[in-house]
């Protein structure tokens, strides 16, 4: 029989937002494989639960001895070793579907926190598909933005009628609340900032 390693982490921007995971499971010693994937909309504490879930299903017909398993989330570790009661209830089915398959492997499972900085495979999996996730979001809504060029900036049309944002593309920087609280965190370009971009992609097409 074999013995797992298994070290998962979940995403979410903002929270509760957009949801990612990441799971990183060695056999014996071994990688076996990675999994990096947005999975909608929730919370952090969800996503968390869910890369758990995701990887006990990868490995459980592997019928291992024994599954360790790295998370970095403490509340995760403290309710599945019975130190936390669960009391959300968007977490209590989440909970019991740990427990549901946990009882379908034959070998024992710990569950063990990790610091983040030594977890940082998984945290970077999850961080990855939720970068993707938030980039196709923004490219979807800036194709039907308007953008008017000025002497040394663009004005970019809001969802709101008559609504504009002034973008500085040289830098690049928006006013808009996405850019100064959500994408310039994520290390992301705003819709209005990709407007641009492809308003300027378009003009040197027809030169």
């Amino acid at each position: 029989m074999s013995k797992i390693l298994m070290k998962v982490d979940g995403a979410c921007y903002p929270n509760p937002g957009n949801m990612a995971i990441g799971i990183v499971i060695y056999k014996d010693g071994e990688l076996l494989k990675k999994i990096s994937e947005a999975i909608g909309y929730g919370t952090n504490n969800i996503a968390e639960y869910k890369a758990l879930i995701r990887g006990l299903k990868e490995v459980k017909e592997i019928n291992p001895e024994r599954i360790d398993i790295y998370c970095d989330s403490q509340l995760l570790v403290k309710q599945l070793n019975k130190k936390y009661k669960v009391k959300n209830k968007g977490i209590i089915p989440l909970f019991n579907r740990v427990e549901e398959i946990i009882r379908t492997i034959p070998g024992k499972v710990y569950f063990i926190w990790n610091r983040r900085d030594n977890n940082v495979m998984a945290d970077g999996l999850a961080k990855r598909a939720l970068t993707k996730e938030e980039i196709s979001k923004r490219e979807k809504s800036a194709k039907d933005l308007k953008v008017e060029q000025k002497d040394d900036y663009f004005l970019v049309s809001s969802s709101k009628p008559g609504k504009y944002y002034e973008v500085d593309i040289n830098i690049p920087q928006c006013e808009c609340i996405d850019f100064l609280r959500r994408a310039r965190k994520l290390k992301l370009e705003c819709k209005h900032i990709m407007a641009v971009r492809t308003f300027l992609q378009e003009k040197e097409g027809k030169r």
